[in-house]
C-alpha cells in the first residue's frame, strides 16, 4: 500500500516531547487522522477510532526510516505517523 512521507529537519533543537504533544492535539482535534478503513464483501467502510494513543508518535534513528513507514496501517491505525528521528552518528 503506497503512503507519503515527509521529512522536515529542524532549524532549532526541540525536545520530542513538544512534538509528541502537538501531534497528539492535532490528532484529538482531527477525526480524519484517526479514521480506520475496513473491506467487507468488497465493499470499503470507514470508522473513526476511538482512541488516540501516542502509538503514533516515536523517537528513532533516522535509519529505521522504513520501518517507521511500513508500520502505518489502514485497518488497525495509526494512518499517520510523526517520528522525531535522530541524525546518524557523526
Amino acid at each position: 500500500m503506497p503512503n507519503q512521507a515527509v521529512l522536515l529537519e529542524l532549524t532549532q533543537p526541540v525536545a520530542p516531547e513538544i512534538i509528541e504533544q502537538a501531534m497528539t492535539h492535532l490528532v484529538e482535534h482531527h477525526d480524519a487522522l484517526r479514521l480506520r478503513y475496513r473491506e467487507t464483501d468488497g465493499v470499503w467502510t470507514q470508522e473513526i477510532g476511538a482512541d488516540c494513543s501516542p502509538s503514533f508518535f516515536r523517537e528513532d534513528d533516522i535509519e529505521n526510516l522504513a520501518a517507521l513507514q511500513a508500520s502505518l496501517h489502514l485497518t488497525e491505525g495509526p494512518i499517520l505517523r510523526a517520528a522525531y528521528l535522530r541524525p546518524r552518528p557523526s
